[in-house]
């Protein structure tokens, strides 16, 4: 054999052995990514290994398999949308890895989520849901310390119409549809329904709440009646580890005046919340007509709640509410006692609210509820057309079990729920009422895998005066990738023809005449999103979400009169359509954050030939909002709210306007400053047309499309006292 044969041999003899020794330091580890609050599979996490390019991303079942080589590769860092960066040591003889991912940044942090009555994520159930979270709501709280229908103004999709120019009356409408079709709960429970809900939204501050959650589009499945155009559901605070006394005092440049408090502690098994504030208002006659655009206003809510935790499966919550309204207005000649045979109306109402809950969870996987309230709301109405008197009581009671097997989430529920109205005043036609409703519902989620998500449901109700209502509901929700998800809802509704619920008792109930024969309204709806969300860097977040809406009501209720002054409901032959887009853009960054969002709403009466559209009712809104934190102590903001193409009560265009805002904040150890303007450039609806027909002595009041108040400057002040 020769030399150079030879050479070659050991020459391939000690590539062989160089490789071997090679491949050996080379080796397959298995990464299994999953979410650190539910477990579930992350798809798309981005699994790298440090200071090399070698990189892969997370499968169907949140695994990824990469090379690594044993000399040089000792880390690896793992992440995904909506969660931070985790970074994972590699050990030589360990294979297998799971990471655990904590959601990121704190507007992406898990929020336990009452209105689906569900565990998971909120970004991981089907139906979409709008969330208002504590910080909103604190900062609101500074900005509108009275009430909530500021807040719930500044979401996209909302309208909050003002439906009296003489007690301030507010409905939020969903879509285009009159905030009758609107559910207002107060922790899953529906306490502000009926007739007793004609001031609900004027009587809610900020400082009693955690969160606010609405749901757009039909959810009777889980609420029953009054939900077609969805839901706002009211979370009440609980009691923290630490106690907390707080109080706000604000003054407006309209003499309004609010002083809240908000008390929380707990000892051991027993937690205490406690709530009460007054808003006091002078009566303004802003556009110098003679009648009031603000009434004078008394209005006083205090609200205990106790907290029972038995043990760590038991817990009980029982509260109350007492809430005092006494709203004045009419003919300032009247009010400041110059002519006491002038027009004027007083409306004074009483509430009181009992709500219990119940709660035994055997694990978190399966759990008993049972809710209880009771209300009873009176209200009288004194003007010099007509006195008014009468009472409303409701019961409600909810029985549901939630069981989770593998990858189904089911819960099941019964209701049974009463509504007693009964009048004092006998000069009307409207008889005292009562009726109950025997319900029972079932929703199932199955979590196909993690990019599908089924849920369905149906809800079977029988009511003592209309008759029998099957509600089935479909949803769907598909994760793209890291990214993008999409949702698509499916349902039906009902809501039973209280009339009361339909006409304005402070204008119509002279003209009212009783029609025995209404049925219920049935509605049907679809709805439809994509979502973006990425972070950029560590600071910055996008979001982008495209939404579509369509609800059509079947034999929808209206006035047949072509009087003005005559009230006649019928069931109309042909239902109301509302068509509903909405772009909602929001970037946030390290001080700042700005919002953005167009709503499109063809909103139409097919029964009415001519005149289709409905009133009251911005074909285009475009709104903006931008936050920017200075430092720790000082912020500002600037709002921009941009209504188009409504028409008022005569079908007739109106003017379309911009309305804007500005706030600064001024937050110290335990005091924050906030100094507020609303309707910076003072635009009212009584510089383009006149705010009631007829005379001043009998004044008929015109449908609001805008403000009536003008420009407003509060200064609020809270103290954290601990």
């Amino acid at each position: 054999m020769s030399n150079q044969f030879q050479r070659l041999i050991f020459l391939f003899f000690l590539t062989f052995v160089l490789f071997s020794v090679d491949s050996l330091a080379q080796r397959t580890i298995q990464i299994t990514v999953v979410d650190s609050a539910d477990h579930q599979s992350v798809f798309g996490a981005y699994i790298k290994i440090d200071n090399s390019s070698k990189g892969i991303v997370s499968n169907i079942d949140g695994v990824g398999k990469i090379a690594i080589d044993d000399k040089t590769d000792s880390a690896f860092t793992v992440e995904a949308m909506q969660y931070g960066l985790k970074r994972v040591l590699i050990f030589k003889d360990k294979d297998n890895y799971k990471v655990e991912l904590a959601s990121a940044s704190k507007e992406l942090k898990e929020v336990e989520v009452s209105s689906t009555r569900s565990n998971s994520r909120i970004d991981d159930i089907p139906t979409r849901i709008e969330l208002i979270g504590a910080d909103d709501l604190e900062e609101e709280n500074g900005i509108k310390p009275g009430n909530i229908s500021s807040i719930l103004g500044d979401i996209a999709g909302i309208q909050l119409q003002q439906v009296s120019s003489i007690t301030g009356n507010t409905y939020a409408r969903i879509q285009g549809l009159n905030g009758r079709y609107t559910q207002i709960l107060r922790d899953g429970i529906p306490l502000f329904g009926g007739f007793s809900g004609s001031l609900g939204l004027l009587q809610i501050p900020p400082l009693d709440l955690k969160q606010v959650e609405l749901i757009k589009g039909s959810s009777s499945t889980l609420y029953g009646g009054d939900a077609i155009g969805g839901i706002i559901n009211l979370i009440t605070k609980q009691p923290g580890a630490e106690k907390e006394l707080k109080a706000t005092v604000n003054q407006t440049t309209l003499k309004e005046t609010n002083a809240n408090v908000y008390y929380a502690n707990s000892w051991k098994k027993i937690g205490l919340t406690f709530f009460a504030g007054q808003t006091l208002q002078k009566n303004s006659d802003v556009n110098g007509d003679g009648l009031t655009d603000l009434p004078d206003l008394n209005s006083v809510i205090v609200h205990p709640k106790l907290f029972f935790n038995f043990s760590t499966k038991s817990k009980l919550d029982i509260g109350y509410s007492l809430i005092l309204d006494t709203r004045k207005g009419g003919d300032v000649n009247y009010l400041n006692e110059k002519d006491l045979t002038a027009f004027h109306l007083t409306n004074n109402s009483k509430r009181h609210l009992v709500d219990i809950h119940y709660k035994y969870q055997w694990n978190s996987d399966h759990d008993l509820n049972i809710k209880m309230s009771g209300s009873e709301f009176e209200n009288k109405l004194w003007s010099s057309r007509y006195n008014f008197i009468a009472q409303n009581q409701l019961f409600f009671s909810e029985l549901s079990y939630r069981l989770r097997i593998k990858k189904f989430e089911t819960l099941f529920g019964l209701n049974y729920n009463i509504s007693n109205f009964t009048p004092t005043s006998t000069f009307f036609p409207i008889d005292r009422t009562v009726n109950n409703t025997t319900g029972g519902f079932i929703q199932s989620t199955f979590k196909a895998n993690p990019k599908l998500t089924i849920e369905a449901g149906v809800r079977a109700d029988k009511n003592s005066l209309y008759g029998s209502f099957v509600l089935p509901r479909l949803s769907l929700l598909y994760r793209f990738n890291n990214y993008f998800t999409g949702r698509i809802n499916g349902g039906y509704g009902y809501k039973n023809p209280d009339p009361l619920t339909f006409i304005n008792i402070e204008n119509d109930l002279e003209g009212y005449s009783k029609n025995p024969n209404l049925l219920a309204e049935f509605s049907r709806g679809i709805n439809s999103d994509i979502n973006f969300k990425k972070i950029i860097a560590d600071k910055i977040t996008l979001t982008l979400n495209q939404a579509f809406y369509f609800t059509a009501i079947d034999s929808p209720i209206d006035n047949l009169s072509m009087l003005e002054s005559r009230i006649y409901l019928v069931n109309e032959p042909k239902p109301i359509n509302t068509l509903s887009l909405q772009t909602y853009a929001r970037l946030s960054f390290d001080k700042a954050e700005l919002y953005f969002s167009y709503v499109f709403t063809d909103a139409v009466k097919k029964y009415d030939p001519i005149y289709p559209i409905l009133k009251i009712t911005p074909r285009h809104n475009i709104a903006s909002t931008f936050v920017y934190e200075w430092n720790e102590t000082f912020a500002s903001g600037l709002e921009a709210n941009y209504f188009l193409e409504q028409r008022n009560q005569d079908y007739v265009k109106v003017k379309n306007y911009l309305f804007m805002a500005a706030m600064i904040r001024c937050k110290l150890s335990k005091v924050t400053l906030v100094l507020n303007c609303e309707n910076l450039f003072d635009f009212r609806q009584s510089n383009y047309e006149a705010l009631y027909d007829g005379t001043r002595s009998e004044p008929r009041f015109r449908s609001l499309w805008a403000p009536i108040d003008g420009r407003v400057i509060n200064l609020s002040i809270k103290y954290s006292i601990f």
